[in-house]
Parts: C-alpha cells; structure tokens; sequence
C-alpha cells in the first residue's frame, strides 16, 4: 500500500480531514520522538470527544483532526496544541482550559510578541498549556465567549453549540447592564469556566443532553454568581 500524502485542509464541515481507515492504520510506524509530539488521547478524553464533538468529526484521528482546525478560518484564537489538545474532550476549568484561551487573535498586530517561544507543531502532553491572558475590560470576555462560539460551530456538536451560545448570550446582556467593575472581571471568568467545566463533568456522569441542561445556570440569580 502507498503512502499518501497529507493535505491541508481547510473545509467548514470537516470533510476534507483524511478517512478514518487511512490514518488510525499508518503505513509506516512512528519514530519515539515523533510519538512524543503527537497527540493520542486516552480512553476517557474519546469518549467525552465523542459525546461533543460535531457529526462530521467523530471517528477520525485525533491529531489529523487538531491539525485540519488550526489552520480553519473559524479558528480565530491563538489555537496553540495545549489548547487544541483541552478543547478535544472540553476540558475546562480544573482540566486547564479557560475560556480567555479562546480571546481573539490578532496575527498581524500580535504574532511577534506572542508567539514568540510557543511551539506551534508538538502536541504531545510535553508541550505544556500556557496561562491565559487575564481580561482587560469585560469587551474582552465578551469576544472571548463569541470566538468559542465561531469554533464551536464546526467542532462541537449543535447540543453543544447551544450550550455555548446560551453562556455568550448571558455575558452579552451583564455586560450591558451590570457594567462590572475591573475587580470583577476574574471573578466572572472563575464563573464561566466552573460551569463549562461542569458541563464536562455531567456528560461523564449522565449524558450531553442532561449536561446541555446547564446552560439555565448561565442566570444573574446563580447562586455562584456574585453581584
């Protein structure tokens, strides 16, 4: 059999990524060191990608689906493998992930003084997850939550989308009308984080549909909320 050659892809329903069959059954075995920089999730981290993750995406390989949405228009996050890697099985909150990881991307304006020293090609666990820059102005958690949502589109199924979309919406309005003060603004995204990170936790313990319940809690009269 030959061996084909990987190519790019770039299409909004993840169609384009290489088959099943092709790539979880590699022609030629992998070097230790090329193993090392891949990602090859654990049993867990599938089944939870496979409970949220959009239609067109189950059942592929791992890495060849964090290498197709790196180089997708939706992605307009500085979509570093750590964060790939976290967004895979939505691993949020104590998991590592933030949602000011997913803060908009300016390549032109910020690719120097950002990117300088991040490894944008390993994904082995080697490759650690950097802190999330912390919000400046509550705009910022704002467009944090919309440039989720623009990925969640192609990534994660539509039960999950909703979910997301449900947190946006809320953040959109207490922006407007709450006006937080700068000493709120962590404190918002400790919130925002504890219930995605919830939403983890019950598609473990229950199923997606009952976790996509949790976005009723995205309510000024949240008990975790404070005012």
């Amino acid at each position: 059999r030959r061996l084909r050659k990987r190519t790019r892809d770039s299409d909004e329903d993840g169609s384009g990524l290489l088959p099943a069959d092709d790539i979880d059954n590699p022609t030629l075995s992998l070097s230790s060191d090329a193993q090392a920089s891949s990602f090859r999730p654990s049993q867990m981290e599938r089944y939870v990608h496979n409970a949220v993750a959009h239609p067109s995406l189950r059942g592929k390989n791992a890495q060849a689906i964090l290498e197709s949405v790196q180089q997708g228009h939706q992605t307009q996050f500085l979509a570093t493998p750590p964060v790939l890697r976290l967004a895979y099985d939505f691993s949020f909150h104590v998991r590592g992930l933030s949602l000011m990881h997913f803060r908009r991307f300016m390549e032109k304006l910020e690719q120097q003084p950002t990117m300088s020293g991040v490894n944008m090609t390993n994904f082995g666990r080697v490759n650690s997850l950097h802190p999330a820059t912390p919000p400046r102005t509550v705009s910022d958690i704002v467009e944090a939550f919309n440039t989720l949502l623009l990925f969640a589109d192609r990534f994660y199924s539509p039960l999950v989308y909703s979910f997301i979309k449900a947190g946006a919406t809320f953040m959109e309005k207490y922006a407007v009308l709450s006006r937080p003060d700068p000493a709120t603004y962590n404190m918002l995204v400790f919130w925002v984080n504890s219930k995605l990170g919830k939403f983890r936790s019950e598609v473990i313990a229950t199923n997606v549909q009952t976790a996509a319940l949790i976005g009723n809690e995205f309510a000024r009269n949240d008990d975790h909320l404070m005012e």
